[in-house]
């Protein structure tokens, strides 16, 4: 790369924005991240870590030819805030965000205004519209991309929560799929949400947050299924793998957004109800201890969080 990274970001400044960028400003620029999103859009996966690239090296010339492990196509889709604008006859229904703002709109027709009530029959229209997302996803952005990956969870979120309204409140205080019996519903979502992130080529960071918001989601849909009897091993064993999963999730929130951040704090305060309404009192009460004392520094003393961890 003959430019260095430094003339390319005033020289783009200059020309698209009519901005001088001064060097002290190009300093504190977040290289790193810069490169990663550039590389995302342009479907560019590396053989190494942007975090390793040392922008100062070769006079700016940071990247080599045999730093690339990848190319793929690059799709562009039309983006959801654009389809007001477009010409009837240019909502091209084969667009993925066409098909999934569909899917969304029809989802929140039919959603109830309360927690015990039923939805309408919208909510399974946009049940089959996510499945032709899948489709138009896969078929265009291939099962390893961003795309399909994203919409693979948003569909099986979805039919989650269809599951979760034959819920009660009451019948869990984290968990609205506990005590429902395994459904059709049940069933895809844990199919459709269970997917391989190892084998996905998108920002690892991006990747593990999502992974921890499937296996979340897969701690809720952890059940016997019909035709197993429940006995004491086989509960057991349901209860085992629903806490590796919300440990799983605590990691990843740890490591992604730190000890102190509310969403560890949510993930502790799950693992410990899970704990508790399983009756291992000793194994929730560290989790609580660290939900408590994390919302606390957040939030203060007063409030709710808090105060529901205590």
């Amino acid at each position: 790369m003959a430019t260095s990274i430094w003339d390319f970001l005033t020289e783009h400044a200059r020309r698209k924005f009519f901005l001088t960028v001064e060097r002290d400003i190009l300093t504190k620029v977040h290289l790193n991240g810069l490169l990663a999103n550039v590389l995302s859009k342009l479907n560019i996966k590396l053989n190494r870590s942007v975090d390793e690239i040392d922008f100062t090296a070769n006079e700016g010339k940071f990247l080599h030819i045999d730093d690339i492990e990848f190319i793929g196509p690059t799709v562009k889709d039309y983006d959801d805030l654009t389809l007001p604008l477009l010409a009837p006859e240019d909502n091209n229904p084969f667009s993925l965000n066409y098909i999934l703002a569909m899917a969304r709109t029809r989802d929140s027709e039919g959603r109830a205004s309360q927690w015990n009530m039923k939805g309408g029959p919208e909510r399974d229209v946009a049940a089959s519209i996510f499945d032709i997302g899948q489709q138009v996803a896969e078929r265009v952005f291939t099962t390893h991309s961003l795309p399909f990956v994203t919409t693979l969870k948003e569909a099986g979120l979805h039919l989650e929560s269809l599951h979760m309204e034959r819920g009660n409140l009451n019948n869990s205080r984290w968990n609205r799929c506990a005590a429902i019996p395994e459904d059709d519903y049940s069933t895809q979502a844990a199919l459709q949400t269970g997917v391989d992130f190892g084998n996905c080529d998108f920002d690892e960071h991006a990747e593990e947050l999502m992974a921890a918001e499937v296996l979340m989601a897969l701690a809720r849909l952890t059940k016997m299924s019909r035709e197993k009897i429940m006995g004491l091993n086989d509960e057991k064993a349901m209860l085992d793998q629903q806490f590796t999963y919300l440990a799983e999730v605590v990691s990843i929130h740890e490591i992604n957004l730190g000890f102190d951040h509310p969403e560890t704090a949510d993930a502790y305060s799950k693992i410990a109800l899970a704990y508790q309404e399983a009756g291992r009192y000793q194994a929730a009460a560290p989790w609580m201890r660290r939900s408590f004392v994390t919302f606390y520094k957040s939030f203060g003393p007063q409030d709710d969080l808090t105060q529901s961890s205590y």
